[in-house]
């Protein structure tokens, strides 16, 4: 190789390696990340998956049904051994069968795009799903034979496995190397799912994880629960798909959906890389620097809403740009119910969608050749279905937000001032909270540095880090157009679907900087959709622009250090979770359903194996209040909410005695569980606001007090029967 190409491939090589290499200091040197690299999980759950992913690049490179077969081996051995093989094939089945009623739906469509028909049976499944919440029916092995039933129906009907016959089609005629290269791909969602037996976020078991609890406890998610903290009258179109899946009681099967739903969305941005002009061995490869990014990671396994809220807004994008294509007017129908979709998912996909939307409106006013002409609205067979369910499932949501919580949305801030303002109130207990705090301007240059390169001291930064290969690519491209170098022939993205993709990377950028919160920072998976967006763009800009083949390996040798440290991170820190997976060993014949016992751990972390036991005789809708660690409510079988998400949500509820008692029973709080390490002062102001209440101390141990209130309580003991004086039901016993 000659200096120049030698020189023309080592920089950006190089750029990529150091930025790496930064963080990964940061993290390991300011931050808590050295001992996590260093545990045999991490170490040895590592090291197998490197060789997973090296048997399944060398499976897939040989090709052939030899190559299929020796690859489909390693993948099962791989799931058995961390007993996820079960949950990848339900989720798989369940989205083959969404395909499959699509298609159904969408006859006479030429040719049937397996995209929308895999949005449009989702968006039928979730229609029958609510009419069984309106029906009080909704209990989570009901909605699972539900889901069964729905599942085998539309494969009976469509005869065959619609997603399969498409992977196969697309990957087979691949050169070699593309072929290891995506084979690397699936590896990675492979150990994602594995990764999935170890990781149990903090907001999993809050309330997505738990809606035979928390949502739909006596079968309709229309019930009121005297529930305060703001999620739970968030729209709740994610909550509602996984909760079939929790009549299983393993978190292994929802994760497995999100992950259904993550290589989705990578399908979406593969098409438009391929439009772009980025191809061969380097698409997979960008896509493999989006998928191990830990703020999308990471959201996939703790299940959080932003991971479908980025699906349908990729959907919607992918719309907006086949529109912005010429390909009928049918796509704006397309963006707007993918944005519809996006919302309900989760309220913060809507600025990056408005953004995109006021392109398409500018778009709209200066092409002329772009608008409807004749019919619109039916131009695509299944747009009417689509268009009737989507509607049907916004209006339940929004319905169910104003029925319970009085308001249409709980927030932010800007939202529920224009509701108040329109004559809507905040129905009780429901809270809301602040938001949004001033943008702290002096600090944006230092805030950009921790962003990209020094994450360590931002909280939630760091276990869902956005990336910087972004930035790098973007700089390449740059700086790779500075030395007169014309873009790769090729049709490219033209400057109106690159300002489609803009809109919501600057949206992102404003969202960073030009909003004030109370984590430091915020949380990296607010930022997904325009991360996303700005990938995209600098990805298919640097490729188009880098001024010969090495300059492309240079890109791909950058991308390739990305992954590995981006993964890195995911493995070992993903929601605080133990790090890694397993130590190596032959064991394969573990149960699939094992969430109860890694929940063991916490339930001794926080001394509650006694507390959970006694409560296991209690209705499971029963009201509980939990005063003490946040997290201990979540790992009850009953209604419970902690005093602290009550505090951070409706302070005024714990202004004083009066109003505590007050909130207590306009709430329908039956339980109250105490820690014994509550301080002398919170005990006391719980006993003074008991003082007007019916209660008693129905059971305790050395670290919790379990107290009953209502007319119907217990004496409290016989000492107080026989009118003597007692301690204060909160005392440590």
């Amino acid at each position: 190789m000659r200096p120049a190409a030698l020189s023309t491939l080592a920089l950006p090589a190089l750029a990529g390696l150091a930025a790496s290499t930064v963080v990964l200091a940061d993290l390991c040197l300011r931050g808590p990340m050295a001992w996590h690299y260093t545990q045999p999980e991490a170490i040895e759950g590592g090291v197998e998956a490197l060789l997973l992913a090296a048997a399944l690049a060398l499976a897939a490179w040989r090709g052939g049904r030899a190559g299929l077969l020796a690859g489909l081996i390693v993948a099962g051995l791989y799931l058995r051994r961390h007993h996820v093989d079960l949950p990848v094939l339900a989720a798989w089945l369940a989205a083959e069968g969404w395909v499959a009623w699509g298609l159904r739906l969408q006859r006479g469509a030429a040719p049937a795009r397996l995209l929308t028909a895999a949005v449009l049976g989702f968006a039928l499944w979730l229609a029958l799903n609510l009419v069984l919440h309106a029906l009080w029916l909704a209990r989570p092995p009901a909605l699972l034979i539900a889901l069964a039933g729905f599942t085998a129906l539309g494969l009976a009907l469509q005869r065959g496995l619609p997603l399969l016959a498409a992977a196969r089609i697309a990957f087979t005629p691949l050169p070699p190397a593309e072929r290891a290269a995506w084979s690397l791909l699936a590896a990675w969602l492979l150990v994602l799912m594995a990764r999935s037996n170890q990781v149990i976020g903090f907001d999993t078991l809050w309330y997505p994880a738990r809606g035979g609890l928390v949502l739909a406890p006596s079968g309709s998610f229309f019930e009121p629960l005297g529930l305060v903290s703001a999620v739970h009258y968030f729209p709740k179109l994610w909550e509602l798909s996984i909760l079939p899946w929790e009549g299983l009681g393993d978190l292994s099967f929802p994760a497995a959906q999100a992950l259904i739903g993550l290589a989705g969305g990578l399908t979406i941005l593969a098409h438009w890389m391929g439009q772009g002009g980025l191809r061969g061995t380097l698409r997979p490869i960008a896509l493999l620097a989006l998928a191990t990014l830990p703020a999308l990671a990471a959201s996939a396994l703790q299940l959080k809403t932003d991971l479908p809220a980025w699906f349908f807004a990729l959907f919607a994008l992918d719309a907006a740009l086949r529109w912005l294509r010429g390909e009928g007017a049918a796509q704006l129908s397309w963006f707007l119910l993918g944005t519809g979709l996006a919302v309900s998912a989760k309220l913060t996909a809507l600025p990056y969608l408005l953004a995109t939307a006021a392109v398409l409106a500018l778009a709209f006013w200066r092409r002329p050749e772009l608008r409807p002409r004749g019919r619109t609205w039916l131009d695509s067979a299944g747009l009417g279905w689509a268009s009737a369910l989507v509607l049907g499932i916004g209006a339940t949501l929004v319905l169910r937000t104003v029925w319970l919580a009085g308001v249409p949305t709980i927030g932010p801030e800007p939202a529920l001032r224009l509701w108040l303002a329109l004559g809507f109130e905040l129905r009780e207990p429901a809270g809301s909270l602040r938001w949004m705090l001033p943008p702290e301007w002096a600090d944006a240059p230092r805030l950009a540095w921790e962003l990209l390169l020094a994450p360590a001291q931002l909280p939630k930064i760091r276990i869902g880090w956005i990336g910087n290969i972004w930035l790098l690519a973007a700089l390449f491209a740059l700086g790779w157009s500075l030395r007169a170098q014309r873009p790769e022939p090729g049709p490219g993205l033209d400057r109106w679907q690159r300002a489609a993709l803009w809109a919501p990377a600057l949206a992102g950028l404003w969202l960073m900087f030009g909003v004030g919160y109370v984590s430091r920072g915020s949380d990296g998976n607010y930022f997904v959709v325009a991360v996303t967006a700005a990938a995209l763009l600098a990805f298919v800009a640097a490729a188009r622009r880098a001024p010969g083949a090495a300059a492309r390996v240079g890109l791909g040798l950058a991308l390739g250090s990305a992954c590995l440290l981006q993964a890195s991170l995911v493995f070992v820190a993903a929601a605080w979770s133990p790090p890694g997976t397993r130590t190596l060993d032959l064991q394969l014949d573990r149960p699939v359903i094992d969430t109860p016992e890694r929940l063991q751990r916490d339930l001794k972390r926080h001394r509650l194996e006694g507390l959970r036991a006694r409560l296991q005789a209690e209705p499971h809708t029963t009201r509980l209040l939990l005063i003490g660690p946040a997290g201990a409510a979540h790992l009850l079988p009953v209604r419970g909410e902690s005093l602290e998400h009550v505090m951070a949500s409706r302070p005024e509820y714990i202004a004083g005695a009066e109003a505590f008692a007050g909130f207590l029973q306009r709430s329908g709080v039956g339980l109250i569980a105490i820690s014994a390490h509550e301080s002398d002062a919170v005990r006391a102001a719980l006993d003074q606001a008991l003082a007007t209440l019916p209660h008693e101390a129905m059971w305790r141990d050395p670290d919790w007090l379990l107290i009953a209130l209502g007319e119907g309580a217990r004496q409290r003991d016989a000492a107080a029967a026989r009118g003597r004086e007692t301690a204060p039901l909160t005392s440590p016993p």
